[in-house]
């Protein structure tokens, strides 16, 4: 049985088009209604797909976990990554109440055994000197067993002179401010 009536279905392609158009439209209106709100949404996006590339890359490392941060270590530097994490969380609920500021999620730290191997993760010439970075969400530090040579002094010398609160402000401030802070602050 023909009827004279025929219901033809739009295309895939013409829905996918048509849908397309609208989320350009949308987002153009969004852009330039609220161009700092976007701005901070691409930024806070960036900087969460960059952190979870750090994570992908470092998923064979060690993990230790407290209840602000989470440690990822090789392990050579098992003898110190329960330091590093004790440290961090001591100074974790101090910064939090000085910047007003608390993470929603642990703060990922990864220690790194050598000079050359932290400069190598952000692509460092390997003359650079830095004890710690923070970059994309995450924290990376050089490994106490590499600058403190005194190991019975180690856990004071790290908890005075090691990076981890300089970097956490870092981060705070980084969160807070969705990246809107001067270069000279980085």
């Amino acid at each position: 049985m023909k009827t004279g009536f025929k219901f033809k279905l739009p295309s895939c392609r013409r829905i996918l088009a048509g849908a397309l158009l609208v989320a350009a439209i949308f987002l153009l209106f969004f852009t330039l209604k609220s161009p700092i709100t976007t701005k901070n949404y691409l930024y806070g996006l960036a900087r969460d797909v960059m952190k979870k590339s750090l994570e992908i890359k470092t998923y064979h490392w060690y993990v230790v976990d407290g209840s602000g941060f989470r440690v990822r270590y090789q392990p050579v530097d098992a003898p110190v990554a329960r330091l590093v994490l004790d440290t961090a969380e001591d100074t974790y609920e101090a910064v939090n109440q000085m910047l007003d500021y608390t993470p929603a999620e642990p703060v990922p730290v990864f220690i790194y055994p050598t000079k050359e191997t932290l400069n190598k993760s952000f692509g460092w010439d390997a003359a650079v000197n830095a004890m710690g970075v923070y970059w994309a969400g995450t924290i990376r530090i050089l490994s106490p067993l590499e600058w403190i040579e005194n190991e019975e002094e180690m856990p004071a010398i790290f908890r005075e002179n090691g990076p981890i609160v300089h970097e956490y402000a870092h981060l705070v401030v980084d969160y807070k401010t969705h990246g809107n802070y001067p270069r000279w602050l980085t």
